[in-house]
């Protein structure tokens, strides 16, 4: 790329120790790219400063002052890595050879121990460049950190399904960011006004939103839940109402655009919130509100003609209920026996650094509250960093199993906030570094078994010495076995027994 002429203007420091771009000269003619490694688009921002940002002490966002942010490892250093551009529909896009690129220089450097990932793919690792990449990575002694997918909830939606990442799925933790909107006219209604909404992972409100509403219903009886296009202006200037349901939240979002929706709001089509994640692409403010305050709007509008809403800004800082996978989280089984995700980590309103500056170097404090398995991952990632640099003599093997083995699994629930999780929502579930950090036992495995392990090659990942027991094919019974390493400062005594 143009990472040589492009440093003179880019300035690292004690946090920022470099940066490459790798994908520079790759954008097609329609596509966007600011020479050497800045952020185009405030995701690679986001993530890094999650994984190893600054602790701050009095941040304000969007009218809330006083917050406390800090990254997962806060005295952490960060080299970034410039892998994507920015399509013409204002999506990033990543070629795997810049991917490539930038493990290899990782690598060469012998600078960085973790890379978190925080982009798709994965979902064949012994055919993918990608993840074999990753795999040279693991060897090397860099933890990859990645993430699961935002294709949740239904059943095998998972990417990075390689055996030697570590790959997360996003659930909620306890601080959320919500504001209120009112349909307020033509009559005032109680049971439409001060609905709780939660922001999307696009572009925020930021000024309060007054104009009519639409029900995607009452445009096209068969596309309540947007998945299709609408005629031409059937939103013309003002806010869709939309279910949740059958496809992807960004492409609910740009069917109602291209109608010519301002903004778009969301309602769930079961018990329980929503945290619209992958709407890092789109143009237009979206937010989710619950099921129930939906419905009671969708009769509101049809029998108000000419509705009017108004979503308020700025947001609030309330308590939530931790520990909820995000509807949108990716879920196994992975296509081979090994379990997947291996853990869950917050990934629902996550506030950190946003540059969304796409025209030049830009140098002011800017944040944003984003939801998507692409926010857990940076979690996994800072907390792998701290575990590295409290135990240099770990594997990364050892560091991921200590990781999956200290992780929480009790009172991590489903999407309903009810319903017990299971692996398949949140793998061996949500990380504890702190405990992690204390672990006796770790297990460690070999690049090259990682490598032999390919089904598809005779291999058997049911084998690997990792703490993921799977077997699609047991009949009556299964055996396995595991080998661990104490770690323990003392001698101590473990009953092994089967719950």
């Amino acid at each position: 790329g143009n990472t040589d002429q492009y440093m003179a203007e880019y300035t690292c420091n004690d946090k920022l120790i470099g940066g490459y771009d790798f994908v520079n000269g790759l954008e097609p003619v329609d596509g966007f790219d600011i020479p050497g490694p800045e952020d185009e688009n405030g995701h690679g921002s986001h993530t890094a400063s999650t994984s190893g940002g600054n602790m701050l002490g009095d941040v304000e966002f969007s009218g809330v002052t006083g917050i406390q942010m800090s990254g997962v490892a806060p005295h952490a250093t960060v080299v970034a890595f410039d892998v994507c551009y920015n399509t013409a529909d204002g999506r990033g896009s990543c070629p795997g050879v810049s991917s490539i690129a930038s493990v290899e220089q990782a690598i060469s450097d012998g600078l960085v121990d973790v890379i978190n990932f925080s982009i798709g793919g994965g979902n064949d690792p012994w055919l993918d460049s990608v993840s074999e990449a990753f795999l040279n990575a693991t060897a090397s002694g860099i933890l990859v950190a990645t993430s699961a997918g935002n294709s949740g909830p239904d059943a095998g939606t998972l990417g990075h399904v390689e055996p030697w990442t570590i790959s997360s799925g996003a659930s909620t933790h306890s601080r959320v960011f919500e504001s209120t909107l009112s349909l307020i006219a033509p009559v005032s209604d109680p049971v439409v006004q001060d609905i709780l909404y939660t922001p999307g992972s696009g572009p925020a409100v930021t000024a309060m939103v007054t104009t009519g509403i639409t029900y995607a219903g009452d445009v096209d009886a068969a596309n309540v839940e947007g998945c299709v296009a609408f005629p031409a202006s059937s939103f013309d200037g003002g806010v869709a109402l939309i279910s949740r349901g059958a496809c992807a939240f960004a492409d609910k979002v740009n069917n109602a655009e291209a109608a010519g929706a301002v903004a778009v709001i969301v309602h769930n089509n079961a018990a329980g919130g929503i945290s619209m994640g992958g709407l890092e692409g789109t143009n237009i403010p979206a937010v989710s509100i619950l099921q129930a305050d939906g419905l009671n709007m969708v009769t509101y509008i049809q029998a108000n003609t000419g509705s009017i809403v108004e979503i308020n800004t700025p947001v609030r800082v309330m308590t939530g209920q931790a520990d909820v996978m995000a509807g949108f989280s990716s879920r196994g089984p992975s296509p081979y026996e090994y379990t997947k995700p291996d853990v869950t980590a917050p990934g629902v309103n996550i506030l950190a650094a946003y540059d969304d500056d796409d025209t030049s170097v830009g140098t002011e404090a800017e944040y944003n509250a984003i939801s998507g398995t692409s926010m857990s991952s940076p979690h996994t990632a800072g907390a792998a960093a701290l575990l590295m640099d409290v135990n240099p003599g770990w594997s990364v093997p050892e560091v991921k199993s200590a990781l999956m083995m200290t992780a929480k699994t009790s009172n991590v629930f489903k999407e309903d906030g009810v319903t017990p999780s299971d692996a398949f929502d949140r793998g061996a579930g949500r990380i504890q570094v702190d405990i992690a950090s204390q672990t006796g036992l770790v297990m460690d495995e070999t690049p090259s078994n990682y490598s032999f392990a390919d089904p598809a090659n005779g291999g058997d990942p049911k084998t690997l010495n990792v703490p993921s027991i799977t077997d699609y094919r047991c009949i009556e019974t299964c055996s396995f076995t595991r080998v661990f390493r104490s770690v323990a400062n003392s001698t101590v005594t473990y009953n092994a027994s089967v719950v």
